[in-house]
């Protein structure tokens, strides 16, 4: 990514602000997916920084905090392409995964 900020600075601040929606987005799918089982407005607002925390202190633990949702949304950090994906991988199967427990009890509408 270091060559695209010196050779192209518009397509490097395009593609962070993408990186930065794409994450964004996951986490209010996640808040939107897990309201399916609460109807308290303070859980679902607070839901994603729970997410947030816990999945720092568990790639911490893991010894990956590379993959750190936080350190990926801190401007000049360096972000690997690798690890976006990973974490796009992480937060889409946490988005998903109160999806497929809502189908399977039948409970969609």
């Amino acid at each position: 990514m270091d060559s695209i900020r010196y050779y192209n600075p518009v397509l490097f601040i395009i593609l962070i602000s993408l990186h930065e929606s794409v994450i964004i987005g996951l986490l209010a799918t996640i808040s939107y997916s897990f309201s399916f089982f609460t109807k308290q407005k303070l859980i679902i607002y607070f839901q994603v920084t729970l997410i947030m925390i816990v999945l720092e202190v568990v790639f911490s633990f893991i010894g990956i905090s590379q993959f750190s949702i936080i350190k990926q949304l801190q401007p000049n950090s360096s972000i690997s392409v690798y690890q976006s994906i990973i974490l796009y991988i992480v937060l889409s199967l946490i988005a998903i995964t109160p999806v497929l427990l809502i189908t399977k009890k039948g409970d969609i509408l």
